[in-house]
């Protein structure tokens, strides 16, 4: 994922193998995406694909980039929701909900 702005207040292990990169702009983030398929099996899987609708919920698809793309899309309209006053653009390219964990994150370690 590429993208105009800044992380925001990553913490200093976040960049511990590309300190070089803090500020860089844009900023690159590698995005993976990891299916649990709890119990079935293989040719439990294979039988649901053949029953699947393909103009159904982006999340139901059997093809893995459409699913992270779906995220990503998702992931990027969150990142919107804080913006700064002053530049009126996002204050990280980070879902608001990361953004808020990194928040707790920094209180947590100034009082510890």
């Amino acid at each position: 994922m590429v993208s105009t702005a800044p992380l925001g207040g990553m913490p200093a292990w976040w960049w511990a193998g590309c300190a070089h990169l803090r500020d860089a702009c844009p900023a690159f983030l590698k995005n993976a995406l990891h299916l649990h398929a709890g119990s079935l099996q293989s040719d439990e899987m294979y039988s649901l694909s053949l029953r699947h609708n393909h103009n159904g919920h982006p999340l139901d698809s059997q093809t893995t980039t459409d699913v992270l793309r779906y995220v990503l899309e998702g992931y990027n309209a969150l990142s919107w929701l804080a913006l700064d006053g002053s530049t009126h653009d996002r204050r990280s390219c980070l879902p608001l909900h990361v953004q808020v964990l990194m928040q707790l994150y920094h209180t947590a370690a100034a009082l510890g």
